[in-house]
């Protein structure tokens, strides 16, 4: 089937070349621009069936000619993000937001390259960035979530997955995550009133309650996902009762520093 797909393709980029050339020899400026436009489609096709290099060589057939075209750019950042080349992809969008700095999928796309390759905060500032131009960029805000989820900012990225479950409510993963950003701070709120408890006795020492409300949240974002995914029910029911034995163990210590 992928075949098939290439060799059509393939046979409108020909086609389309023999029109171009045939144009060009009464309007000469026609070239870039009809170069650049039958490459970028040729490119998403391919990107569409998985073809990445195949994309990346149409590109770079057409770059030379059809210099720092954006949207073509755009496809060879994607076939090469998708590969894991994410140092190049994110050179092709350095090259396109040194022509349009407000390209909100280039800066989601360079947010995407440095997430992969380990650089939450750079990638955290150019998603951020994006969402500044396009609130609604589903890849900006997953990188926004998953950055501030591995910085620490729990509450910050189960506010980014909300947002996302909110436009994409089939999309499973983001229910995963968001459940993961409220367990988190779960647990930060069960350490807080384990030191609370400790300190029990002391000047000015408070015991307050604690809010269970980001842990019973994150349990249902879980069952949302397994309700939309049920193949990831194993996978969940171990954090969760991994989670459980958190809480437990958290008692045993409170109970034994008394």
């Amino acid at each position: 089937m992928k075949l098939k797909w290439i060799i059509l393709i393939l046979l409108v980029a020909a086609a389309s070349w023999v029109y171009i050339s045939d144009k060009t020899s009464k309007d000469p400026e026609f070239i870039d621009s009809a170069i650049a436009n039958t490459s970028t489609a040729a490119a998403g096709a391919l990107i569409s069936v998985g073809q990445y290099d195949a994309a990346i060589v149409f590109a770079d057939l057409a770059l030379p000619v059809a210099t720092a075209d954006c949207d073509l750019l755009m496809e060879k950042g994607k076939a090469l993000s998708a590969l894991g080349r994410n140092e190049e992809a994110s050179a092709c969008y350095d090259l396109i937001l040194a022509k349009d700095p407000d390209a909100a999928g280039a800066l989601a796309g360079k947010a995407t390259a440095l997430f992969r390759m380990g650089d939450m905060a750079s990638s955290y500032a150019y998603a951020m960035d994006a969402l500044a131009i396009d609130g609604t960029d589903l890849t900006a805000l997953e990188r926004a979530g998953a950055a501030s989820l591995n910085l620490g900012n729990y509450a910050e990225a189960a506010d980014y997955y909300d947002q996302i479950v909110t436009l994409r409510p089939g999309d499973a993963a983001a229910w995963i995550r968001r459940g993961d950003a409220l367990l988190s701070i779960s647990i930060l709120m069960e350490e807080e009133m384990k030191t609370r408890f400790s300190t029990l006795g002391k000047p000015g020492a408070t015991m307050g309650t604690l809010n269970i409300d980001p842990y019973m949240e994150a349990m249902e974002c879980y069952n949302r996902a397994i309700s939309l995914d049920p193949m990831v029910a194993p996978m969940l029911a171990t954090r969760m009762i991994a989670r459980s034995q958190m809480t437990i163990n958290t008692c045993q210590d409170i109970v034994e520093n008394l």
